[in-house]
């Protein structure tokens, strides 16, 4: 469950030098002359004032964490100006058992706005509302075993006003028990041009990228090892509302128990645009080359998958829809259907959707590939409420290496 923060009551000091002595009004005169953008503190960055036209710049380790030393910081523009490497073995690494960037907020909750916190996962989460440049450049060896807890990643919770855009995360691994991605354990803000590689292990809602996204992920691309139990996806384990994945690519094993996707592992709304899955998928449950569940109430535009897709209710895209609508899309991927003891009612299997569960909707100009996939029509089964509108819809003969995806094996 994610709740806002409640009111709360904001007290500031006066502005004060080192040691506690007022600024003069002259010497602050001297010091904006020839300033452009005024920040506050320096805070030990490598410069920067904080501000959108002069970011703070991050050079190693210690900048990284400095972020979420101060609430205040939390809001600010950062820069990266070289990669840093966390590698645990390395001179002054370690093995971190929450998120990097993290604001621990209990002690001050009264003093803080509400765009400062979230409740996620039965905790008070620090949110970044600040603006993170990746500038190219990249963040790797990351270790974070924090098995207990919720919003687990480089961020714990990146916030509707943030944007992060041209970072890469590479060959890194997270463990969390919910909300748990590679770059964040919750994305409600715009995050763009990023790529990660490494592995995610979740109880529930774990991606490759991010665990749940509630914002913008466009030209993002992944290629990850997701397992766990349950909303589990190559990108993005668990996502909600009018949420957006556009143009993403991934390149995932993702193995669970239920809701598992090689894109998304569940979708309660939002639309997929443009994106492409390749690698594995597997589940004692529902499985898609896309999506495992969903999107409820959403679209799949123009999206491919060459995953490779097992499970008891299988979909060449998507293992259980409700709701949707899907164009233009293609599975080429090889889907079989497995025997689970206890889970045989619905077992379904479908060039594009497993089991369509309720509800209307469509799948128009789609198809799947009938050479490697064992599957007779479009959907595997239906409820009986079932009202799908299906148009120029076939299975075909094709070959995978030539599609220009990326196979696993």
């Amino acid at each position: 469950m994610i709740s806002p923060g409640r009111d709360p009551g904001i007290g500031s000091d006066g502005a004060r030098g080192e040691h506690g002595v007022p600024i003069s009004v002259s010497s602050v005169m001297v010091l904006l002359a020839g300033i452009v953008c005024i920040g506050g503190p320096v805070f030990g960055f490598q410069g920067g004032t904080g501000e959108s036209c002069d970011p703070y710049q991050i050079a190693n380790a210690e900048d990284l964490l400095r972020i979420g030393s101060d609430i205040e910081l939390m809001s600010k523009s950062f820069v990266l100006v070289k990669d840093i490497d966390l590698d645990p073995n390395s001179a002054g690494g370690r093995i971190l058992d929450t998120a990097v960037i993290n604001r621990t907020v209990e002690k001050d909750i009264a003093d803080l706005p509400d765009s400062a916190f979230r409740t996620a996962g039965g905790r008070k989460v620090g949110v970044f509302q600040g603006a993170f440049f990746g500038n190219g450049h990249v963040i790797r060896n990351m270790v974070i075993d924090a098995c207990d807890i919720a919003c687990v990643g480089l961020f714990p919770y990146i916030g509707e006003e943030a944007v992060v855009s041209d970072l890469r995360i590479e060959n890194s691994r997270v463990k969390g028990r919910m909300h748990v991605g590679l770059l964040a354990g919750i994305n409600a803000g715009t995050v763009s041009y990023c790529y990660v590689t490494g592995s995610v292990s979740a109880d529930s809602r774990g991606g490759g990228m991010v665990g749940t996204n509630l914002g913008a992920l466009t030209c993002c691309g992944a290629e990850t090892s997701v397992t766990g139990e349950r909303m589990l996806g190559g990108l993005v384990g668990h996502a909600i509302g009018k949420c957006s994945i556009t143009h993403c690519r991934v390149k995932s094993r993702v193995a669970g128990q239920k809701n598992v996707g090689g894109l998304v592992g569940e979708m309660l709304g939002g639309n997929l645009t443009g994106c492409f899955a390749s690698g594995s998928v597997t589940s004692v449950a529902d499985a898609g080359g896309l999506v495992g569940t969903g999107p409820l109430g959403g679209s799949v535009l123009k999206c491919e998958s060459a995953a490779d897709v097992k499970g008891v209710v299988v979909g060449g895209l998507i293992g259980i829809a409700q709701r949707t609508s899907v164009s233009n899309s293609q599975a080429l991927g090889v889907l079989a259907r497995i025997a689970s003891a206890g889970r045989t009612k619905n077992a379904a299997l479908g060039g594009i959707v497993g089991y369509w569960k309720g509800g209307g909707g469509s799948i128009i100009s789609s198809s799947w590939s009938t050479s490697v996939a064992p599957a007779d029509a479009a959907i595997g089964l239906s409820a009986p409420d079932a009202a799908v509108n299906i148009l120029s819809v076939c299975g075909h003969a094709s070959d995978v290496k030539n599609s220009g995806a990326q196979r696993v094996n």
